[in-house]
């Protein structure tokens, strides 16, 4: 069953690719509004020369982006598990910040930190974090306290309580916050490249709407699908390795 559901996603893709192709062969649908796989795939080869120096200008804001999230929100996460009055302090401040529509923030980051790659990085990261820091303050939260108060009968610190308790029982929460966060990175590096760049797949994508090139925009939403994937795999690759890496210890 479980070698069925990937199959079964592919079918049903291959099937609505199929019918899209098909749709726009019979021009049911102006091709400037709906391009068909074949054109996209086409424009993808054509336009590599265009779209592969600005899917590393964009990979480069999102890794990083999302890199600094991780940091960031696995230090918060950490500090306030371990102090009720950080958490109480924190937590509220950072649930009204969610709040806030981050593209409404792009433009303080542009006023702040310029037009280049250091304000894209800190837009990435604000909106990549909130799921790190919820993700692993669950874990850390959810630690079993018969465990805890057994290690705290032997004289354990506080530190190896955290580290071989807390932080192996966290796992599946910090990589669940981190698989979302790595799908929020790429969007918010093209949205970052939306209000001011002159790079990434974002600009391509503003320039070949604003010429009506339907085709290249698609392709450049592929390309964006497949570095997003990629980033989402790496991340369950390394949660593989980490819970791995916790049961030989």
């Amino acid at each position: 069953m479980t070698q069925l559901r990937p199959l079964s996603a592919l079918i049903f893709a291959v099937v609505l690719l199929a019918i899209w192709q098909t749709v726009t062969m019979q021009s049911l649908v102006p091709a400037v509004l709906l391009p068909s796989p074949a054109s996209i795939a086409n424009r993808i080869f054509t336009g590599a020369g265009t779209l592969l120096p600005n899917a590393a200008s964009t990979s480069l804001v999102a890794v990083g982006g999302f890199a600094l999230a991780l940091v960031a929100g696995l230090g918060l996460a950490a500090a306030m598990a371990l102090s009720a009055w950080l958490t109480r302090l924190l937590y509220p401040n950072l649930l009204l910040f969610q709040l806030l529509p981050k593209v409404a923030l792009g433009p303080l980051f542009v006023v702040w930190l310029g037009i280049g790659v250091p304000s894209r990085l800190a837009f990435t990261t604000v909106v990549s974090v909130f799921p790190v820091v919820i993700g692993t303050l669950a874990g850390l939260r959810a630690a079993n306290p018969g465990q805890i108060r057994l290690c705290q009968a032997l004289r354990a610190s506080l530190w190896q309580i955290f580290i071989h308790i807390r932080v192996p029982g966290a796992l599946p929460y910090i990589f669940a916050g981190a698989r979302i966060a790595a799908t929020l990175a790429f969007t918010g590096a093209v949205v970052g490249e939306f209000i001011s760049s002159d790079s990434g797949l974002g600009h391509v994508i503003m320039n070949a709407a604003s010429q009506s090139d339907t085709a290249l925009v698609f392709a450049s939403l592929v390309v964006l699908c497949i570095l997003g994937a990629a980033l989402y795999g790496l991340v369950g690759l390394a949660e593989r390795f980490a819970r791995r890496r916790w049961r030989s210890r």
